[in-house]
């Protein structure tokens, strides 16, 4: 029976392997997330307490944001667009023992599980940059 593969696994087969310089970019940016997230938190902080607070990482990529956020205490939501993501932060957060819910973010940049005014704090960390439509992508937020 063969075993099943692991976050970073999964994670380092769906880099692009024509370009080794951009791989080990990707993954520096990927596996050194806590103190851009100890960065955000701290200055969030100043402004309400987070722990107990709901939390929607949009964009979440490889889910990383989204873990350090739900070991400090919050109720997080984690939405990208595409499965294979939401995928590997599923199961980054199952090996790092955290409570994150993945959400799939539309082509329209909707989260059809998403209520008005469901989260206290919103998240979007370098995503903007990739929305086609970015003035609707914040409208959505």
């Amino acid at each position: 029976m063969a075993k099943e593969k692991g976050w970073r696994e999964l994670f380092e087969a769906s880099l692009p392997s024509q370009c080794p310089s951009m791989c080990e970019k990707l993954k520096e940016w990927h596996l050194n997330v806590e103190k851009r997230a100890e960065l955000i938190y701290d200055n969030l902080s100043k402004f309400i307490f987070l722990p107990g607070k709901s939390f929607l990482d949009f964009g979440c990529g490889e889910g990383g944001m989204a873990i350090y956020f739900a070991e400090k205490g919050m109720q997080v939501s984690a939405a990208d667009v595409t499965e294979a993501q939401l995928k590997r932060t599923a199961l980054r957060a199952l090996e790092a023992q955290a409570r994150v819910q993945t959400l799939l973010i539309n082509p329209d940049g909707k989260i059809p599980q998403v209520k008005d005014e469901q989260f206290d704090v919103i998240l979007c960390h370098t995503v903007i940059e990739h929305c086609p439509e970015p003035e609707n992508t914040i409208r959505e937020m």
